[in-house]
């Protein structure tokens, strides 16, 4: 009988050992998997923050683009309409009369 209690006794103790074994290699296993994540997440942070930085660079050049299309747009229409009233004024100055004085 007590060889059966020793032979008990040695069996739980191999089993609290490799119950221990076990647990440190999960906390260590934890340990690795929580660097990898914290890496993970930093390099997607990076990613995103240059991307982003790409993206509203981009958009930045564009707006400046269309701005600097808008305004020279502008500027020929302007032009057009006071080189017509330059030629015309005249003539429009008159028509506007004309036309106020009729009504």
């Amino acid at each position: 009988m007590e060889k059966v209690v020793n032979k008990l006794s040695e069996i739980e103790s191999a089993a609290v050992a490799i119950m221990e074994n076990a647990t440190a290699k999960k906390k260590e296993i934890s340990d690795k998997m929580d660097l990898k994540i914290i890496e993970f997440d930093k390099k997607v942070d990076t990613e995103t923050a240059n991307t982003l930085s790409e993206l509203t660079k981009r958009l930045q050049d564009e707006t400046e683009q269309e701005l600097s299309e808008l305004k020279l747009c502008t500027q020929k229409t302007l032009d057009a309409l006071e080189d017509e009233y330059n030629k015309n004024h005249s003539v429009l100055a008159n028509n506007i009369f004309k036309m106020i004085v009729r009504e």
